[in-house]
Formats: structure tokens, sequence, C-alpha cells
């Protein structure tokens, strides 16, 4: 079910769980049952190409980069960024919601989804830009002004009304 979400904006390799998980079973009993063939040696041989096909393209092809562990840059600047959000008073908006959650603060709205609803004309944004014009967020912390996640008129107002309080790389503090 959530294969069929894989061509909207925003979709990434998660919406292909499903379809990995099926594909994984099937494989395996391909696996096992090459592995029992009749034939003295053949099945084994066949299904020993066929792991090391999958291992190599796994490991050597850009299957699992999703899942690559942040660099100690990256966690350190995440750590800096936690410590600051946690001392701003009010509230903040930020593109990584994570650090939101961890610093104890409230989720005010996901960009990516407000983006793509208000590009869609499911959500009128004028109510969240004029709080972003009148400086309704004591902190708003992006990673990069990507398109996906951002409308222009979002940029446009976060950039008129906030100045840029420190760069974190990879975070834009406003």
């Amino acid at each position: 079910v959530a294969s069929v979400g894989l061509g909207k904006a925003g979709a990434s390799f998660n919406y292909a769980i499903d379809w990995q998980v099926a594909w994984s079973l099937v494989c395996g009993v391909g696996l096992v049952r090459l592995w029992r063939w009749p034939a003295p040696g053949y099945g084994r041989a066949l299904s020993a190409i066929m792991a090391l096909a999958l291992t190599i393209h796994v490991y050597v092809g850009d299957a699992w980069s999703w899942v690559q562990l942040p660099s100690p840059a990256l966690l350190d600047a995440q750590t800096r960024v936690l410590a600051v959000v946690r001392q701003t008073p009010g509230p903040i908006w930020s593109e990584d919601m994570t650090i939101t959650m961890r610093a104890g603060k409230e989720v005010v709205a996901e960009p990516a989804i407000v983006a793509d609803l208000a590009v869609r004309g499911v959500w009128d944004q004028t109510p969240f830009l004029a709080q972003l014009r009148q400086r309704g967020f004591d902190l708003v912390v992006i990673t990069s002004w990507d398109p996906n996640r951002f409308t222009a008129e979002m940029r446009a107002a976060v950039e008129g009304a906030y100045p840029v309080v420190e760069r974190i790389d990879p975070y834009i503090l406003y």
C-alpha cells in the first residue's frame, strides 16, 4: 500500500519497504531451493554466486547510502544546534525536527509537508507566512532551502524577517 506513494513529492526509500520485505522472502526461498538443487554442486554454486552478487550490490552500489552513519562533524554540529535550541525560550521552527523533539520543543510544522500542501492548494500558508514575517519564532533552523521542503514564500519570509544568527554547517540559524 505504501508503494503507491513512491511518486509523491518527498517520497523516499521507506515507501518501498513492503516490496523490499516481500522480495527478500522470495530471494531467500530461491536461494534455499538453489542450494538444494539435485545436481551435485550446481545449485550450491549458483546460490553462492547469487548471494555474492547481492552482497556486492548492497555494499558497492548505492543501495545502502541512506543508512550511512553521520560523520563526527555532523554529530558535533547537531549537538551544538541542540544546545542552542534548548536555550531558546520561545517557539522555534526547524527543518530538523529530531533536534526540535530532543530539545523538548513542539514541532510546529513539518516543512516538506506544509510546503507540499501549500503548493497543491490544500493548505493556506498565509497565516504561517504572517507568523514568520512578524518574527513569531524565537529561532528558525534550516539546513538547506530545498524547494521540495519550502515554498519560495516561506524562504522569502524567513530571510526578510530574520537575520542569520549563526552558521553551524550544515545548519543556518536565524
